[in-house]
């Protein structure tokens, strides 16, 4: 539980980190206004009929659009990978249930063996939150726009 916050202690320390990063960069780089998303007329990909063509043209123009289709990518796994994520927590959950009727037996060393099974169990369920799947990856997609 203690990892566990510290974590999210953690995870709020990045996000206002990249607050301020975001907050302090310049607006005008000397170029005119500061745009972003850059706005889709100015690829001048209408004519590509290719998908992956016109994202790798994209691409180009602009890395950040790989960065976040890969990060988009990754939160639709994680996605899928939600009920895969609550199956592994029940089962540390399980195991941390059989290891508390062990310790009404008062058997020694086994304190750090709760503690690993409640932080996994822990993680895991919170992986295994749907509604929390994109709030996580929004993270590093904020990280790498303020870049």
């Amino acid at each position: 539980m203690r990892t566990l916050r510290l974590f999210l202690l953690l995870l709020c320390f990045v996000i206002g980190w990249a607050t301020a990063v975001c907050a302090a960069a310049p607006v005008n780089s000397g170029q005119g206004d500061l745009l972003f998303p850059k706005p889709l007329d100015q690829y001048h990909d209408d004519d590509v009929p290719n998908l992956f063509q016109k994202l790798n043209a994209r691409i180009k123009a602009d890395p950040v659009n790989l960065l976040g289709t890969i990060i988009f990518i990754c939160a639709i796994v994680h996605t899928f990978l939600t009920s895969r994520f609550m199956h592994i927590a029940h089962g540390y959950q399980k195991e941390l249930k059989e290891l508390e009727d062990q310790e009404k037996k008062s058997e020694p060393g086994i304190e750090g063996r709760r503690d690993f099974l409640q932080f996994w169990g822990q993680f895991f369920h919170f992986m295994g939150e749907v509604e929390a799947v994109f709030g996580i990856w929004l993270v590093p997609l904020f990280v790498v726009i303020v870049r």
